[in-house]
């Protein structure tokens, strides 16, 4: 598997727990970016769990070469 939805999941959690205890606003702007990018990673190897077995699923054509 290419990766655990769950894993960047906890990881974007733990950025926006340090976004709450930043002191700076830049701090804060960037685990807040950085929790995003983990969200939209979860997002995607999620789609890609459910596009890989969905094709894992396919019989081949009896017409493939």
């Amino acid at each position: 598997m290419p990766g655990n939805p769950k894993e960047c999941l906890d990881h974007a959690m733990a950025c926006l727990r340090l976004a709450a205890e930043a002191r700076r606003p830049s701090d804060k702007k960037h685990f807040e970016e950085l929790a995003e990018r983990w969200q939209a990673l979860a997002r995607d190897l999620e789609f890609t769990q459910v596009l890989l077995a969905t094709w894992g699923d396919e019989k081949p054509s009896e017409e493939s070469p």
